[in-house]
């Protein structure tokens, strides 16, 4: 099976010239969860959760789906793996989807490929492997990534 990418970043695919591995087997089994917030902007907040710590991106207005375009993604600082509890019992949050994830490649502070294995009944709607890549920053506040589906039809 081959992942290709439906979005492109600066006219060229999203994962392209990165030298990711992308394959079948996964590299390593950890969970994620997403929580719909509606702070001063509405936005999800994408959690990865992996060793002893919590990868947070906001995603703006929405997860993309197969074939969407990729979205804004801003990097949060990694979180103590303790104070997830903290962060997922605000008010202002919703938690839209939650499951095991399984990281295809993950090179810290340049990109990750992961398949997300939502919930039931959840809001991914099952399963959905996602690229994130860094594009840069803007500041000293915001870095700042894309999200987009692979289509893992072929």
């Amino acid at each position: 099976m081959e992942l290709r990418t439906r979005g492109d970043v600066g006219g060229r695919p999203h994962s392209a010239g990165l030298g990711l591995v992308v394959t079948q087997a996964p590299v390593a089994a950890r969970a994620f969860s997403i929580y719909e917030h509606r702070a001063r902007t509405h936005h999800f907040d994408l959690r990865l959760m992996r060793g002893d710590s919590v990868a947070l991106w906001a995603v703006a207005s929405a997860m993309p789906g197969p074939g969407d375009v990729a979205q804004l993604a801003i990097r949060i600082d990694e979180l103590p793996f303790t104070a997830l509890g903290t962060l997922d019992a605000q008010s202002d949050r919703t938690r839209w989807d939650h499951g095991p994830m399984t990281v295809r490649s993950w090179r810290e502070g340049e990109a990750a490929v992961v398949t997300l294995h939502g919930a039931s009944g959840g809001g991914l709607g099952g399963m959905r492997t996602v690229s994130l890549l860094h594009v840069g920053s803007v500041g000293e506040d915001d870095d700042h990534w894309t999200i987009v589906a692979l289509d893992t039809s072929s």
